[in-house]
């Protein structure tokens, strides 16, 4: 069997058209074979309306069969309403259920409608019948409330009075409320027919409201600005303010102006406070970014936001942005003798901590010395796990820092570092005598809580006070342009000279024989720095002598039981003062002989003995 389709145009009909088809029936035809599809349009000038059906060719005589009716608003801009669709069927040709649905819609989705026929009676069975979209314009509420929006009936029920309806006619009639253009509904109807031989079913659209409009847009536009920076910034780069401006509402905006004030500490490049950008116009959904370079002139936390403004009114804010801006921040410190001795070696530990929240880029260590100290050796640089703390703040383009000093220091040392300006200065004066010395080591990159430190060792040859100064440096700032950012501390040494008395007490003869005489040679170095002065030398004698005779750097004078000597008024480093003195042994035994030695430079005195056996000859 082949499929055939039959389009009829009724040319002269404005709200009426309809459309025959023939349908045979056949007792030894399949129940379900080729089927026949037919269209025409209403009306064929404008083509508002076309009907497409779909049959079986041939039915075998009292089975249900299906068909399906489709309805299409062909125009592009005229919404249909009231759409009535009826069919005449001869004798004998009974619909059993019918059900209206959109294109693309599943068969058996919606509640069939109830058949209200002869054959529902004899069924003994309610039928749901087909629905028809429930749409239509404010005009048609009351009407499609009425007529078709009842829970538990369809549509197809409330849209048509007649539809689905079996009477001694054979009529049926659908009426879909609302057709927007391009839709199409389909009306799935299932039926039977107890006649054998050909039989005519006829549709018709009886009627149907053709209805244009028109629509005018309102629009107003909205704005929106947004803010983007980084979280966190590092006070030696610029960094960059994103503002993103949007249309997020219907209507153009034809100018507007965003502006900005910056918080105190930060600027743009030229060094102003104010942010302003004009905009020429912004579409609706249209985004436009500006982007503003701040630098930063020291750390801590800023938060800034836009405002955008329009004519009309139109105003937006952003919320609040904040950034946290981040800086290196060097502490140095030295630590080492308050006081040494002249050419002894002295040794200093130099530490350099970054207490700040950011990299130290390319930092550096110099210390400066006079040159009157040698320099021994210098050690390797290290990590450190003692941190330095920080004694000052950053100001301008460096930052100056006094370290405290460690170990005991004299009431001098005290007065220099309480800020006493005359040592200050006196200091000063001493240092500018000869250009420092000095010895510079690279510290690379130093990270937040890096602490690295180096051992100097120094042999000073004048006996001053010794001004020694750390230097820690690094870079701020980007490739093209940089500034060194620096942290000083200093401390002072002491260099002392002190004289060093050194006696000894020699005999000429061990043993010596009773009624012999021994000579005893004594020698008084001063192996210190200084001047030793007003050295007194004494003798206690002991029993067993008898004094003869003394010589030597001063006169020696006796006295009962003991001898000294004249006082020597000064003995200057390295000088020796020697005497001799002769006794008489009187009687045996082990002896010996004490000598004491007073200085007005020296807080102790210095003594000696010397050791001699006597015995008989």
């Amino acid at each position: 069997m082949k499929r055939w389709t039959k389009t009829s145009w009724l040319a002269g009909l404005a709200a009426t058209g309809a459309l025959t088809l023939g349908l045979s029936g056949l007792s030894l035809a399949q129940s379900q074979g080729e089927r026949t599809q037919s269209t025409f349009t209403i009306p064929p000038a404008q083509e508002l309306l076309q009907i497409e059906v779909d049959t079986p060719e041939q039915v075998r005589v009292n089975n249900d069969f299906e068909y399906s009716i489709h309805v299409t608003n062909t125009s592009d801009n005229v919404v249909l309403h009231d759409v009535k669709i009826a069919q005449k069927t001869q004798k004998g040709f009974e619909i059993e259920s019918a059900q209206v649905q959109k294109k693309g819609q599943q068969q058996g989705n919606q509640q069939q409608g109830n058949q209200q026929s002869a054959d529902q009676q004899k069924k003994g069975q309610n039928e749901e019948q087909g629905q028809n979209d429930k749409q239509g314009q404010k005009g048609d509420k009351e009407k499609s409330k009425k007529e078709g929006n009842q829970k538990g009936q369809s549509k197809g029920q409330s849209q048509s009075k007649g539809q689905s309806q079996s009477t001694g006619k054979g009529k049926s009639e659908w009426t879909i409320s609302q057709l927007e253009p391009g839709e199409t509904r389909i009306i799935r109807v299932k039926a039977s027919s107890e006649n054998e031989g050909e039989q005519q079913m006829c549709l018709m659209v009886k009627s149907f409201t053709p209805a244009l409009c028109l629509t005018t847009t309102f629009t107003k536009p909205e704005l929106k600005v947004a803010l983007d920076l980084p979280e966190k910034a590092n006070v030696c780069e610029p960094f960059e303010i994103e503002y993103y401006i949007k249309n997020t509402g219907t209507g153009a905006v034809e100018t507007l102006t965003v502006k900005s004030d910056l918080p105190e500490g930060l600027t743009l490049e030229d060094g102003s406070k104010k942010i302003n950008f004009e905009v020429d116009g912004l579409e609706p959904e249209e985004v436009r970014k500006f982007v503003a370079t701040v630098m930063a002139s020291k750390a801590g936390s800023y938060s800034t936001r836009g405002v955008v403004t329009a004519p009309g009114g139109l105003k937006a804010r952003s919320k609040k942005w904040s950034v946290d801006v981040r800086a290196a921040d060097l502490a140095v410190a030295i630590d080492g003798p308050k006081r040494v001795h002249i050419d002894r070696e002295a040794t200093y530990t130099v530490r350099v901590s970054n207490n700040g929240d950011a990299p130290a880029r390319d930092a550096s260590l110099m210390l400066q010395f006079p040159q009157t100290a040698g320099l021994v050796s210098t050690g390797e640089i290290r990590q450190s796990d003692q941190k330095v703390a920080s004694s000052g703040n950053q100001s301008g383009s460096a930052q100056t820092r006094t370290a405290a000093y460690r170990g005991e220091g004299s009431e001098q040392d005290k007065e220099k570092s309480g800020n006493n300006q005359n040592q200050k200065e006196q200091n000063q004066k001493d240092q500018n005598q000869s250009d420092p010395a000095d010895e510079q080591w690279n510290l690379g990159d130093l990270e937040p809580g890096q602490t690295r430190e180096v051992e100097v060792t120094l042999r000073p040859e004048e006996a001053r006070k010794m001004q020694i100064e750390a230097i820690a440096v690094h870079l701020c700032g980007g490739e093209e342009k940089s500034e060194e950012i620096k942290t000083t501390a200093a401390t002072a040494t002491e260099v002392i000279a002190v004289p060093a008395l050194a006696i000894a007490v020699i005999d000429e003869k061990d043993p010596v024989g009773v009624d012999s005489e021994v000579t005893y040679r004594i020698i008084l170095k001063n192996e210190g720095t200084a001047d030793a002065e007003q050295l007194d030398v004494s003798i206690d004698v002991p029993e067993q002598f008898k004094f003869v005779e003394g010589s030597g750097k001063t006169e020696v004078n006796a006295e009962e039981g003991s001898l000294s000597f004249a006082t020597v008024k000064k003995l200057t480093p390295g000088e020796e003062a020697t005497w001799e003195v002769r006794f008489q042994a009187k009687d045996t035994g082990q002896v010996r002989l004490p000598v004491r030695v007073t200085s007005k430079t020296t807080n102790q005195p210095v003594k000696a003995e010397e050791p001699t056996r006597l015995i008989r000859n």
